[in-house]
């Protein structure tokens, strides 16, 4: 049995790879191509393993940066202003904890994405300049996101551009 859960997806993939592909029935392509796609998404998952907390961690800083851009500019809702509020100092929170556990930091960067979409949504029914005000501070500070996204898949081949870093660059 493997000690680690990277030693077992290793020890998966290289099954995978040498008994369960080669052992398909070439008259049935379907099932060839999904045992290919399985492998490649195991791949995918042990090349992601060892930077998940550091992406969680910077995921939730960078919501975290938002939701202080966007909370001044919210005032004129209380509730909304209240929950944000609330949020950043319970992300901060988490995120300052030693150590930090990694389905918590999740738990606060959905919350937070909640609620500066939500923010977003509600100017949409206020004044033209808070709107536009909100629009392009989350659009500006959304922008490393993108980019941690597209390194996080870039192994999968969606992106060529050397203009995004690999995994073990962005995430070091």
């Amino acid at each position: 049995m493997p000690d680690s859960i990277e030693n077992a997806l290793d020890a998966a993939i290289r099954s995978l790879d040498a008994v369960v592909v080669p052992a398909v029935d070439e008259n049935h392509p379907l099932a060839t191509e999904q045992a290919m796609l399985i492998s490649k998404t195991l791949k995918l998952v042990r090349g992601q393993l060892p930077y998940r907390s550091t992406r969680a961690s910077q995921e939730l800083l960078r919501h975290i940066a938002m939701g202080q851009a966007v909370l001044p500019l919210v005032e004129w809702s209380a509730v909304l202003t209240e929950r944000l509020s609330d949020s950043v100092s319970g992300a901060r929170g988490a995120i300052e904890s030693s150590p930090a556990d990694q389905v918590i930091l999740e738990e606060w960067t959905r919350t937070l994405s909640g609620l500066l979409c939500a923010a977003v949504r509600a100017a949409r029914r206020g004044d033209v300049v808070e709107r536009v005000e909100i629009e392009s501070t989350v659009l500006r500070l959304s922008e490393p996101l993108l980019v941690d996204h597209m390194s996080w898949f870039k192994a999968q081949g969606w992106s060529a551009s050397d203009e995004i870093p690999e995994l073990a660059v962005r995430f070091a």
